[in-house]
């Protein structure tokens, strides 16, 4: 059976309106996103928070030493207590070029988890109504700790996956209420679900995730590809962070990379055939 993500993949192929990004307009995304992740970085070194690369940017930095050749984005990860941290200073460090577009933040959030929007640019999805937040973007992926005890653990973690469930298919109505298009299951389980606004839903999944006990055996990315019971793993494969290159620049990794991109892609080494390389399709681009 398809993933949703190859399921949209395949129909964006067929889209004759759809447009991968590609050639110079590929080059020129991936060094404005390299420049905004070493922004971020130094903010996140200046304080003491702890911040990495993460999925297909850890593969890009494993296997190619810089972006996967077709990558369109960049993946940062940071621990909860980091990511609080580094959400309240937002403004003042990064405010003047960036926005924070996050659950339990200012504004609407777009998405289960937090986006840094590079101001001036533009990158409309094909699919995505155009307003103020198509921007050329990085996403940070929230590392919770996970509850030990099995009960605590398959109850936090049906509630995430339920409340992720919901903001998603409710955003998912909300777009297709402004941009319009065919109706799919999705947006006619998010109607149902619409009694909440999405940002209700995001906020609600955000404020589950968390977990204070900070000596868990395990972390947790539950808004990461794989949801919440499919990247669970051990602390020390995360932490204490390891370093790796990317684009000629020393970076941030997991502390364990290879158990950490095995869970994600099983031979992360092997390079994917091209009609299975995950690539954003877009009506719209300005740098």
């Amino acid at each position: 059976m398809k993933s949703f993500k190859d399921a949209v993949n395949e129909q964006m192929r067929q889209d004759p309106k759809a447009r991968a990004v590609e050639g110079e307009e590929l080059r020129r995304l991936q060094e404005l996103l390299l420049e905004m992740y070493l922004e971020v970085q130094k903010a996140c070194d200046d304080n003491g928070w702890r911040c990495m690369l993460l999925g297909g940017s850890t593969l890009g930095a494993v296997r190619h030493q810089g972006f996967i050749p077709w990558d369109d984005d960049l993946d940062l990860a940071m621990p909860r207590a980091d990511y609080e941290a580094f959400k309240g200073r937002f403004h003042e460090l990064l405010g003047e070029k960036y926005i924070l577009n996050a659950p339990n933040y200012e504004g609407r959030p777009t998405n289960r988890f937090p986006k840094i929007l590079k101001k001036g640019t533009v990158f409309v999805e094909k699919g995505t109504p155009e307003d103020d937040r198509c921007c050329v973007k990085i996403d940070i992926f929230v590392l919770d700790n996970c509850p030990d005890g099995k009960l605590r653990r398959w109850l936090k973690g049906l509630r995430c996956t339920a409340l992720m469930f919901a903001g998603g298919h409710v955003l998912c109505w909300e777009d297709w209420k402004r941009a319009g298009g065919p109706q799919t299951m999705r947006e006619r389980i998010g109607r149902l679900l619409s009694f909440r606004g999405s940002e209700y839903w995001f906020d609600r999944f955000d404020r589950v995730c968390r977990w204070k006990d900070e000596g868990s055996r395990d972390l947790c990315i539950p808004s990461g590809r794989k949801h919440y019971f499919g990247e669970i793993l051990p602390r020390e494969v995360f932490l204490p962070m390891s370093r790796g290159t990317f684009g000629g620049h020393s970076v941030n990794l997991p502390g364990k990379p290879d158990p950490y991109l095995r869970n994600l892609y099983g031979n992360y080494m092997e390079i994917p055939p091209e009609d299975k390389r995950e690539k954003h399709y877009i009506e719209k681009a300005e740098f």
